[in-house]
């Protein structure tokens, strides 16, 4: 069950307090409060220009992405830029095994 159809369960019109509720269903009390927070503007910003780059290089991976945006005087860590490109669905484009095809010696 998702996070947004657990919190649709818990609600003030049940009667209930909403700490019982939590209790109820097995969830913490600060689920319940939590509100998450959107992108940053520097990674809104970042992603920006990854994506006008990638679609220039597409087969740039995120080392040679991360190496791009330090010579453009950005402080980033390649940990960041995985993070970004996880979150974005892009990696560069490179041959992929061909693990479905079976050797020819058997």
């Amino acid at each position: 069950m998702s996070s947004t159809a657990r919190r649709a369960l818990i609600g003030q019109e049940q009667g209930l307090s909403i700490e019982r509720q939590c209790d109820l269903w097995g969830l913490s009390h600060s689920f319940c409060y939590y509100v998450p927070l959107g992108d940053s503007k520097e990674n809104l910003h970042l992603m920006r220009l990854m994506d006008e780059k990638y679609l220039e290089m597409p087969f740039y991976g995120y080392r040679l992405m991360w190496a791009h945006l330090r010579t453009q005087g950005y402080l980033v860590n390649n940990k960041r830029i995985r993070r970004l490109y996880h979150k974005m669905g892009i990696g560069a484009i490179y041959a992929k095994p061909k693990l479905s095809q079976p050797h020819p010696e058997h």
